[in-house]
C-alpha cells in the first residue's frame, strides 16, 4: 500500500460521517442479534449498549443537522 493510499484511509477513518454509519451499523447489529438469538439464551447485556449507541449516534447526527440548517451549510 502506497503512502497516499494510507493517506486516504486513515481520513476516510477521521471522518465522522463514516464513524456514525460505523457506529449506528454497530448498534443496530447488536440489537437485531440479540433479538434473533433470546430464545436460545444470550446475556441480556448487548440490548442497552446498543440502545445507547443507537441512540448517541442518532441524537448527535441530529444536532448535526439542524446545525447545518442553522448555520445554513446544509
Amino acid at each position: 500500500m502506497s503512502l497516499l493510499e494510507n493517506a486516504k484511509a486513515v481520513d476516510l477513518l477521521k471522518n465522522s460521517d463514516f464513524q456514525l454509519v460505523t457506529a449506528l451499523s454497530s448498534g443496530i447489529f447488536l440489537l437485531v442479534h440479540w433479538l434473533c438469538a433470546w430464545p436460545s439464551g444470550m446475556p441480556w447485556w448487548p440490548v442497552p449498549l446498543a440502545w445507547a449507541l443507537f441512540l448517541m449516534f442518532g441524537i448527535w447526527f441530529v444536532l448535526k443537522v439542524i446545525g447545518a440548517f442553522i448555520l445554513g451549510k446544509f
